[in-house]
């Protein structure tokens, strides 16, 4: 009984440690590509791993150590955001197919078929334009701060930017475009340039 149980516990251990091969790492990364979380993508390329977040501290440090891994990583997530963002642009411009429905029944069109009707997502089409044209669209309230906020200058270094994701990056640069804004150190509409992006040491 204690030897099994010690094997028990040696193949639990194996399944937490399993190698970082590339067959792994190729499914992580198409997973990745799909949704863009790296939490679910890790559990998918770690089916016997025991850890909540399927060994997703494996993929990060395989992410800081190896420069290739971290671009595929990169060009990954644009895939997942290029894949959402059309998917809420079909939905707001192009429309979905819905079934009608009246008095808790569904609509039967006159050749027996039934009914749809085609709905937008005026929700989503306000989004995308905030989102493409802040300047236009964007939110213009203002917030009144009583007292005053002191915050020590922070200065990131290309090894600390390149562990912001791509999404992160461009909330840091929007909020650096608003507070130069706002400072009268930019016009409106003039823009920051866009973070790069960064690979190990290489700035892309």
């Amino acid at each position: 009984m204690e030897a099994q149980s010690a094997l028990v516990r040696h193949s639990a251990a194996g399944a937490r440690h399993a190698p970082l091969t590339e067959q792994r790492k190729a499914a992580f990364l198409s997973e990745l590509a799909r949704h863009g979380i790296a939490a679910e993508a890790a559990r998918i390329a770690s089916p016997h791993t025991s850890e909540r977040h399927g060994a997703l501290s494996t993929f990060l440090s395989e992410r800081s150590r190896d420069p290739e891994f971290a671009a595929r990583w990169v060009e990954a997530e644009e895939q997942a955001n290029a894949a959402i963002e059309r998917e809420a642009w079909r939905r707001a411009v192009e429309g979905c197919e819905r079934g009608v429905f009246q008095k808790g029944g569904r609509v039967i069109d006159h050749d027996g078929k039934p009914a749809t009707e085609r709905a937008y997502s005026d929700r989503l089409l306000e989004v995308l334009l905030r989102s493409r044209l802040a300047n236009r669209y964007g939110d213009r309230k203002q917030i009144e701060l009583k007292g005053r906020i002191d915050v020590n200058s922070v200065t990131l270094s290309v090894d600390e930017l390149g562990l912001l994701s791509v999404t992160q990056r461009r909330t840091l640069a929007e909020i650096m475009e608003r507070i130069a804004t706002c400072r009268g150190e930019l016009y409106p509409g003039e823009g920051l340039p866009a973070l790069p992006a960064i690979v190990g040491d290489q700035v892309l």
